[in-house]
């Protein structure tokens, strides 16, 4: 009964043996699982979102390449991450993140353009409002905290914490360049979450901008990271900032209080302003942004015949093309057709359309243009002022040989390259700029005097031909007579000029103005 007691009991030692064995590996299991898996989970998340920062800042260069280009972009991001297969431990659900926009709003104030053309729009009575979207992207990890979110705010990249708006700050951004400021409004929303890839499609609604050249202006946008941009934009450390100012609004997004800006900047600086406008995961789609087109006209002085050309933008002065344009003028002929005939044309890919304005004996005349549309409400109506080509003569008004503003001080025959040299002083205050001139009469004591001359600037190199007795032309490039300086100008004649000869020269200016000029050929260079 002994021996077989012992056989039992040296059973139960091998017994006991496996059960320790077995407690062991449990035990070190768990430790693993406890204290390791979170370390080697933490890891991986850490590396994703290295990753997915490369994401964020690619999907904010390709919203700067579509602005540019005009061209639609796809770009990825990997929104969470699994975690690797581990044998014999448990991980969590995998690591997820969420991208998705939220609604923000732009102004623009105290604007005047230094273009005449946009001044209508642009200028400093008027405020110009936009709308735009941000995007923010925060992770949801189940090991990393306080891991910052990403914001693409007015083109600004922003580190962000998800608890409030503690330190965060702007790695890059491009509303405010020095003297170029490009907003870039995005359109639609997107909302995306999960640990898979995802494609973000980029699409130009209105781009790639044109610049509009503003003396001074202000900006007043909503963000819901003041702090960054107050710090970004401290007028200490930014020549054109004057004082930014914070107002707190009434309203959260996505659990985060929004907060409107005001930048004042610098008065002494012009600024380059160029807008556009992006859609975001969804395909272009224009009519989000020509609601209100905007007709736009040079500011050139015209004389029949003459070309009209418009110009359609959307409200961020950029062409739209397809859009039919209507011209209508009671005393000229457009295009050819009978006076009072309504003359439709359609934008090009400029946004231009031109139209030729002739046959008229008024000495002004009007031409009207509009976009064409059952809702005239938002579409802008401009007119021409053409004038006839003898306006000149019809309106007199000129002085002879005036001693005032624009005084002729001295003629010069060049012998033997039928040049003659004039050298006028502009006395004024302001710079002057002939548009229009005209040779009235040339008296020769010579057998063959000269029957035209071409006229141009000394540091000018085209020059517009003028026939003796002719009509006024336009000068291309106009006569430019600075303020309280000497200008030249030079005359070649087509047949030899001789001393004693005279001629009569005539000028119209910008403001319509004329002065005429008596000029003898006594003194010779040789």
């Amino acid at each position: 009964m002994k021996l077989k007691n012992l056989k039992n009991e040296e059973g139960q030692s091998e017994i006991i043996g496996v059960i320790l064995l077995i407690s062991i590996v449990l035990i070190v299991l768990s430790v693993v699982q406890s204290a390791y898996v979170p370390n080697w989970n933490k890891n991986v998340e850490w590396e994703h979102y290295q990753d997915v920062t490369d994401d964020i800042l690619n999907i904010k260069s390709s919203l700067i390449k579509a602005s540019s280009l005009g061209d639609s972009v796809s770009e990825e991001i990997k929104l969470g991450t699994p975690y690797p297969d581990r044998l014999l431990f448990v991980n969590p659900a995998p690591a997820s993140g969420e991208l998705r926009t939220y609604d923000l709003s732009l102004n623009i104030t105290n604007a005047t353009a230094t273009n005449p053309t946009l001044q209508e729009i642009w200028n400093k009575d008027n405020q110009i409002n936009y709308t735009t979207k941000g995007l923010i992207y925060t992770p949801h990890y189940n090991y990393q905290t306080n891991v910052q979110s990403y914001l693409i705010e007015h083109t600004a990249l922003i580190r962000y914490y998800q608890e409030n708006d503690v330190n965060p700050g702007i790695l890059e951004q491009s509303l405010l360049q020095g003297k170029t400021i490009r907003p870039i409004m995005l359109k639609r929303n997107i909302s995306k979450n999960g640990h898979q890839l995802e494609s973000l499609n980029i699409y130009p609604n209105s781009a790639p901008p044109n610049t509009i050249r503003l003396k001074n202006l202000d900006l007043t946008f909503t963000t819901i990271a003041p702090n960054a941009w107050t710090n970004y934009l401290d007028p200490k450390n930014n020549t054109y900032v004057n004082k930014v100012d914070k107002d707190d609004l009434d309203k959260t997004i996505l659990g985060h209080n929004l907060s409107q800006l005001n930048v004042d900047l610098n008065e002494s600086y012009n600024y380059s302003l160029k807008l556009s406008s992006l859609s975001l995961g969804e395909a272009r789609d224009v009519s989000l942004d020509q609601k209100e087109l905007i007709l736009t006209t040079d500011q050139r002085e015209h004389f029949a015949p003459t070309t009209l050309r418009a110009r359609v933008v959307d409200k961020y002065n950029n062409p739209v093309s397809d859009i039919k344009v209507t011209f209508n003028s009671t005393t000229l002929k457009l295009d050819g057709n009978k006076r009072g005939t309504n003359v439709s044309l359609t934008s090009d890919e400029d946004g231009y359309v031109t139209v030729g304005a002739s046959n008229t004996t008024n000495p002004t005349n009007k031409v009207y243009a509009y976009i064409n549309n059952t809702d005239r409400a938002n579409y802008q109506e401009i007119n021409y002022t053409v004038k006839s080509e003898n306006y000149g003569e019809q309106n007199g008004g000129a002085e002879i040989n005036p001693n005032g503003t624009l005084v002729l001080q001295a003629s010069e025959l060049i012998k033997g390259n039928d040049v003659v040299e004039l050298r006028f002083s502009n006395n004024g205050s302001q710079d002057i700029n002939a548009t229009r001139a005209r040779l009235n009469y040339y008296y020769s004591q010579g057998g063959n005097p000269p029957t035209s001359a071409s006229i141009q600037q000394y540091d000018k190199q085209n020059s517009t031909n003028l026939k003796i007795g002719g009509v006024y032309k336009s000068l291309n490039p106009q006569l430019e007579f600075k303020s309280k300086q000497s200008s030249y100008i030079k005359l070649n004649f087509n047949n030899n000029p001789n001393p004693n000869d005279f001629f009569v020269l005539s000028f119209i200016f910008e403001d319509g103005t004329k002065n005429t000029y008596f000029i003898g050929l006594r003194g010779t260079v040789t």
